[in-house]
């Protein structure tokens, strides 16, 4: 058994126990948002081919703001915990924004470091701090974010 931790741990699994906390496993278990949007004006299905996660997100705008966010997804908890998360931290904020949100929680949990004043912008996206400890688990909590991303490309470029 000690071993087997042992050998966990060198290949950057670690003991899970700390991965799949309460908060994140709140998420996971009871996702917010997690519905269709009719007709919305940003829509996109993103797929991690490695593993089979799937989210697609739903996103109606309003004066550039996100109005009304959702999403559905398939797989892991991580990735659907993180779906969860996203669609609360978005919820009326400017679309604009999202992709420096992105770049900020793509450094933080791939632990390329950010500035106490990013910090404080994703505050709450906290809740994901332990998937810094796992790093394949990283591209889990971040699909939903290129999911966005690839759906607000979509939407700027009809608008243009």
């Amino acid at each position: 058994m000690r071993h087997e931790k042992q050998n966990q741990i060198a290949y950057g699994l670690g003991t899970l126990d700390k991965l799949y906390h309460q908060d994140l496993l709140d998420h996971a278990r009871h996702p917010r948002g997690q519905e269709q949007i009719p007709n919305p004006d940003i829509y996109h299905l993103e797929e991690n081919l490695f593993c089979g996660d799937e989210i697609s997100v739903f996103v109606s705008v309003k004066q550039g703001k996100f109005a009304r966010i959702a999403m559905e997804g398939r797989g892991c908890a991580v990735s659907i915990a993180s779906g969860s998360i996203m669609v609360e931290f978005l919820k009326g904020k400017f679309i604009e924004e999202t992709f420096g949100y992105y770049q900020i929680l793509n450094r933080y949990l791939t632990k390329t470091g950010i500035s106490s004043e990013e910090a404080k912008i994703i505050t709450s996206l906290e809740i994901l701090s332990p998937v810094r400890d796992y790093p394949i688990r990283a591209k889990c909590a971040l699909l939903c974010w290129v999911a966005m991303l690839q759906g607000i490309r979509k939407y700027e470029s009809q608008d243009s």
